[in-house]
């Protein structure tokens, strides 16, 4: 395989990329040929521009060849005819490097063939591109329908898969044709945010669409797997983590019941909507299944699981949060692990203000600069008890500045270790960027990233020109400072834009850029984030299970099935997920995705709700490539450290 980029090479701000030719290996390595040609993808076929080109060439003298992108590009419409007439002139030039027209695809592989037998370096980091840092935060509802999108896709596919399994037809088409848009959404310049006010509107028509066919989706196949509407409740847990103390979900099931004596407490969303927490007192909901639950009394909430609230204290059997007038968090005492969360003198969820003006590329680019112009904050703020329990209590925060409002819910559940806020913000900055901030008491030489399928660890400190470039970093569902025996992660439920510098733990907010959307991000967002205080590093704290219960909503609906617990499918290790299942493209198999999240070896037991006749492992494409003992409905994998396996099941 050979991949090829050339954005680091023209467009790093800070170090200059030099090698073109190298292995890139991946955290489980697995490695892939990288070619990154000395130069601009618009590229003028004349003497010097090649001649230059060439003499950049790092691998002159041991790969001997390259790909020379000439044309306009970037929408400008390729290559015209002076080019072509240059090119054909210059294939065999006296005094320049012999050229001749190839088919891309041709001259990778033959790059990759020549490199075979060369001794070229290895990367084994992120290729991090030293630029467009803005595109992490640009568009903010954008960022929210991506990650709600991934998050219903999989589940509706699970959900057809299991149907499918009863005998339902499985909405090949529908689900295709969904990933599709979700795949066309992703499109350069798209979900970046970097595009005009048109596109904007057209991605959210895509988006609504998407929601349609899921929901559709969803809704045919729930009665086979899940039963005809009736009187009891049905929660489905589409993660791989049992969930477990108080969960929340959407209340349209319970409110059209009568009074459930359910423990329960219903609360009004920042956005409007209504959501039900519901305590899970008997065992928790089972990964990838469901729990039935009757209309009759469970216990209470105890005292020793009971939360309370003042006017600036959260308090439940793990933390004590302490806030000042303005929602600044002065104190968070993790009572079991009896430590101060928050940096001594220094105070958490500290919103900052910047101007943000990088220049010619608006909506992509964040520059290192913009630390040097923060704008004050005013203390016009309000804090006052909003949720008194039992389940959770909250305060509410309202603070204006500037143009913009932001209103918070800061809440504390029962039996829970994450401080969640859940935020509104009125956004009419221009050329302004909004951040939130926790300074927290770890000392971490390191922070962990969460990312597609793994991790990442990057510096916590700028001591090198490559750890100064990188002030704003990509991650998806969280990150993480920790020490040997406890750590910190700060979750989010639609923020990609990340900073761990020192002690400091920070997510970008928002961006107010005025180009090429003069209207970027200009209304009513809503996200949510949650600092989440843990005993033992990010893998013995279970910070994935607990960014999965932020990201990963609950589906409920009503049935007529009796009271009972059902899982499709078990996996008894904690450091594996399952990432996707599906009816397989020959519509024969069951497909499972499995991802090593720990970097460990891991000898894992698989058990699905039927029984099995044979089972496979695949490529990624569902090409088998071994067959696999099993047992009834049981089959044991051994997986190497953050393997990525695809097995079939029929």
């Amino acid at each position: 395989d050979v991949v090829l980029t050339n954005k680091l090479y023209v467009w790093n701000d800070t170090n200059q990329w030099m090698q073109n030719d190298f292995w890139w290996e991946a955290q489980d390595g697995s490695r892939v040929m990288a070619v990154i040609p000395p130069g601009h993808f618009i590229g003028f076929v004349d003497p010097d521009h090649m001649d230059t080109y060439w003499k950049a060439f790092s691998d002159k003298d041991t790969v001997g060849e390259t790909i020379y992108t000439y044309g306009w590009g970037d929408g400008g419409g390729g290559v015209d005819p002076e080019m072509i007439e240059c090119a054909m002139r210059y294939q065999n030039f006296p005094g320049l490097v012999r050229s001749q027209f190839s088919h891309p695809e041709d001259t990778l592989l033959r790059i990759a063939e020549l490199a075979q037998h060369e001794d070229l370096p290895v990367w084994r980091d992120e290729l991090y591109l030293e630029t467009h840092r803005g595109t992490y935060t640009s568009k903010g509802w954008l960022k929210k329908h991506n990650r709600q999108s991934e998050v219903m896709l999989q589940q509706v596919e699970a959900i057809a898969a299991f149907a499918w399994l009863n005998g339902q037809e499985y909405p090949e088409a529908k689900l295709d044709h969904a990933w599709k848009i979700l795949l066309n959404t992703q499109f350069h310049d798209a979900l970046p945010g970097t595009h005009i006010t048109e596109v904007y509107h057209y991605l959210l028509d895509e988006y609504e669409a998407l929601y349609g066919i899921a929901r559709v989706v969803r809704a045919q196949a729930g009665p086979a797997i899940f039963g005809k509407h009736g009187d009891n409740l049905l929660i489905f847990n589409p993660s791989p983590q049992p969930r477990t103390g108080v969960v929340s979900f959407p209340a349209n099931a319970m409110v059209e019941m009568d009074a459930p004596a359910l423990p329960y407490q219903t609360v009004t969303n920042l956005n409007g909507t209504k959501s039900v927490l519901l305590h899970m007192v008997d065992a928790p909901l089972p990964s990838m299944g469901y729990t039935v639950l009757p209309l009759s009394a469970s216990p209470e909430v105890s005292e020793e699981t009971a939360v309370f609230v003042s006017e600036n204290l959260l308090e439940n059997a793990y933390l004590r949060a302490e806030f000042d007038p303005n929602g600044e968090l002065i104190s968070l005492w993790d009572k079991e692990a009896q430590r101060e969360v928050i940096a001594e003198n220094q105070r958490g969820n500290r919103f900052q203000l910047y101007e943000d003006r990088p220049g010619r590329y608006d909506a992509w680019d964040i520059v290192a600069s913009y630390v040097e112009h923060e704008l004050i904050l005013s203390d016009t703020a309000t804090l006052t008890v909003d949720e008194q329990g039992p389940l959770r209590a909250s305060l509410r925060l309202v603070r204006a500045f500037y143009n913009s409002t932001i209103t918070q819910r800061i809440s504390l559940s029962a039996e829970s270790r994450a401080l969640t806020f859940e935020t509104e913000v009125d956004w009419h900055e221009r050329q302004r960027l909004l951040k939130v901030g926790f300074p927290v008491n770890i000392n971490a030489h390191t922070a962990t990233y969460d990312m597609a399928y793994g991790t990442i660890e990057r510096a916590t400190h700028r001591n090198t020109d490559h750890d100064r470039a990188r002030f704003e970093v990509p991650a998806h569902w969280w990150m993480d400072v920790s020490e040997h025996d406890y750590g910190v992660a700060l979750l989010n439920d639609s923020k990609y834009g990340h900073e761990a510098n020192h002690e400091w733990m920070r997510l970008t907010l928002l961006k107010g850029s005025i180009s090429p959307d003069p209207e970027a991000d200009l209304g009513t967002h809503y996200f949510t984030y949650a600092l989440y205080p843990h005993v033992g590093d990010w893998r013995d704290g279970k910070v994935i299970g607990a960014a999965t219960a932020l990201n990963v909503p609950l589906y409920v609906r009503k049935t007529a099935l009796p009271p009972q617990t059902h899982t499709f499918i078990t996996c008894d290790a904690d450091n594996v997920s399952i990432e996707a299942v599906k009816r397989s493209e020959d519509g024969k198999r069951l497909i499972i995705r499995l991802v090593e999240r720990y970097n460990q070896r891991t000898h894992t037991m698989l058990r699905f709700h039927k029984p099995i006749t044979r089972v496979s492992m695949c490529d990624l494409m569902e090409n088998e490539e071994a067959v696999l003992a099993h047992d009834g409905n049981t089959v044991e994998i051994t997986l190497k450290p953050c393997e990525i396996a695809t097995l079939a099941l029929e």
